[in-house]
């Protein structure tokens, strides 16, 4: 039996409290990491590439950095595609990405919450992993960086979530680059009839 001055006590009852308290807890680590973000923002100059390609596509010059010049200088066809909706709706791009990007940190550190209950069977333990996460500053501040990092991070970590759920017993981490090389026949995609 414990002693009411033991350490062990205090830290159990503190353990309970995340537990019991987990949402709120994962609530305010979400806003704290987005504010992070916010505070940490920063465009990096080869976002421009993706903008400039993405209004030349609005403007119906097609995705080419001078029109009439058809050269293929983007390394980032979706996030490029998605670039051009606000070039379309006539929004500001910097601005926009600037939202993006903190909606996709705050989407991706829910996302890691999932994987880390997963695989440690603790909130407590989830919930450091979404603080030590959501304040390095890399993932922080290239979450604002206006090119397709922050975008490339939540669907990794959506695939590791989906595969964590369909595959029970999902060996990890070395399952994932099986997961994306063959995935289980649930979640195929089967060819369209016009495609073949």
């Amino acid at each position: 039996m414990e002693q009411a001055g033991s350490p062990h006590r205090g830290s159990s009852s503190a353990i309970v409290l995340l537990d019991r308290y987990y949402r709120w807890w994962l609530g305010a680590l979400l806003a704290g990491a987005a504010i992070l973000a916010w505070l940490n923002r920063l465009v990096l100059d080869d976002a421009f590439i993706s903008f400039r390609y993405a209004r030349n596509l609005v403007s119906g010059h097609g995705l080419v950095w001078n029109p009439g010049e058809r050269v293929e200088g983007y390394t980032n066809f979706l996030w490029t595609l998605l670039m051009a909706v606000p070039e379309g709706l006539g929004l500001d791009t910097v601005q926009t990405t600037y939202g993006l990007g903190i909606l996709l940190v705050v989407l991706t550190l829910w996302l890691t919450s999932r994987v880390a209950v997963a695989v440690s069977g603790s909130k407590p333990f989830a919930l450091l992993t979404v603080a030590l996460l959501g304040t390095n500053y890399t993932f922080s501040a290239y979450a604002t960086g206006g090119l397709e990092t922050q975008l490339l991070a939540c669907l990794v970590t959506a695939i590791l979530v989906i595969s964590l759920r369909v595959r029970r017993g999902f060996e990890f981490p070395m399952g994932c680059g099986r997961f994306i090389a063959a995935p289980p026949p649930q979640l195929r995609v089967r060819r369209l009839p016009a495609l073949r």
